[in-house]
């Protein structure tokens, strides 16, 4: 029975029904984690601290950041296959997320107020009235103190801003911070951390999402409908390659 829906789910269930049945539903284990997935995971644990440990009155130095990524770059590791990409080795990787810290440590934004900041909202069309049985939850990667939210990205390229993935994404978040704080955010800013060669960090900023409150609000539902109708199925992408399940992909036969 789904009680609450996030906005990861959400996003996931746009992408690729079937994975997420295969992750949320069917629950099967994953037999690797790709090495973008691990090292931006370990980077993410890594900023987190760092501006924890502002917000408290401390400055850190560059070496207890580079400390803090070896520790959670080693616990990715701890009881998981790390899938490298062809020519691609933890050397390299491990000195590209140093790379990457070092240059988020020096251009990335300064004065946060909130980090992985949790939000709990009914799902309503504010035109109609109508309330989902189901509520959203999620976390916003940074507010700043002007009520900028911020989403920190590690990716091998230049992000699309304009996609439906980060679309539906800033959607969701400036949906759920209207609603538990009664007002707009002042907008959004894309921090993408960029695994090129010579690694690079892009800040950008948008104003607003392009789409309405009740689009979001309708798209969710018709998500959450097709999740209790047991309506799933593969939806090839270049995604495929680095995906966990592409066995059991390979091998659906349907919904039973």
């Amino acid at each position: 029975m789904l009680e609450v829906v996030s906005v990861s789910q959400l996003n996931l269930y746009r992408a690729c029904s079937l994975k997420y049945k295969f992750t949320y539903i069917d629950r099967l284990p994953k037999p690797f984690k790709s090495s973008g997935l691990a090292l931006g995971a370990t980077v993410h644990s890594a900023i987190e601290w760092l501006h924890k440990e502002r917000m408290s009155g401390r400055e850190v130095s560059p070496e207890e950041l580079n400390k803090i990524f070896s520790v959670d770059w080693y616990s990715q590791k701890v009881g998981n296959e790390i899938r490298y990409k062809e020519k691609e080795t933890e050397a390299e990787l491990t000195e590209k997320g140093k790379a990457l810290l070092m240059l988020y440590y020096q251009r990335g934004p300064k004065d946060v107020i909130a980090v992985e900041h949790f939000f709990k909202v009914p799902l309503v069309d504010l035109a109609t009235g109508e309330v989902l049985d189901i509520p959203l939850i999620g976390y916003m990667d940074l507010i700043e103190s002007d009520d900028t939210i911020d989403e920190v990205k590690t990716s091998a390229s230049t992000m699309d801003i304009e996609s439906l993935d980060t679309q539906f994404q800033l959607l969701a978040y400036d949906y759920g911070f209207q609603m538990k704080y009664r007002r707009e955010p002042k907008g959004f800013k894309i921090v993408n951390l960029v695994k090129t060669k010579k690694p690079k960090i892009e800040v950008r900023e948008i104003d607003r999402p392009s789409r309405d409150h009740r689009w979001f609000f309708h798209t969710a539902k018709e998500y959450i409908r097709g999740i209790r109708e047991g309506i799933f199925a593969p939806n090839p992408s270049f995604k495929c390659k680095e995906c966990e399940y592409a066995g059991p992909c390979q091998n659906w036969q349907g919904n039973r």
